[in-house]
């Protein structure tokens, strides 16, 4: 069954079924009981975006030398803006590439590879 419903928090207070505001042509909604006699109201909606967008940027800088516990390598460091921080990430020159160094920018946390 199709209808169109006021939300409830207004139905209650002027008394109004569900009957009543569909013939007043407000918000599409599906009325159901399931076989334990819960009746159900449902309406869907679509008016808040479910998914985010987000402009990343990703610069290679240049190539660096860089130091971590695993060892001494040449790696290419990439910038990433358009997140809460920006990050660098040092990702190594020669295949296969492993990321060695990932920072963000103004945090107190560093990853960095081991071995």
């Amino acid at each position: 069954m199709r209808s169109l419903l006021l939300p409830v928090f207004l139905l209650l207070p002027l008394g109004l079924s569900a009957q009543d505001s569909a013939r007043a042509g407000w918000i599409q909604f599906e009325q159901f009981t399931l076989p334990n006699g819960l009746q159900v109201i449902y309406s869907e909606d679509h008016s808040t975006p479910i998914g985010v967008g987000k402009v990343m940027t990703v610069t290679v800088a240049g190539v660096e030398t860089v130091t971590v516990p695993a060892g001494t390598f040449t790696a290419y460091r990439l910038e990433l803006e358009g997140m809460q921080l920006p990050v660098v990430i040092h990702v190594s020159t020669t295949t296969p590439r492993r990321v060695l160094r990932i920072s963000p920018t103004g945090a107190p946390i560093v990853f960095q590879l081991v071995k």
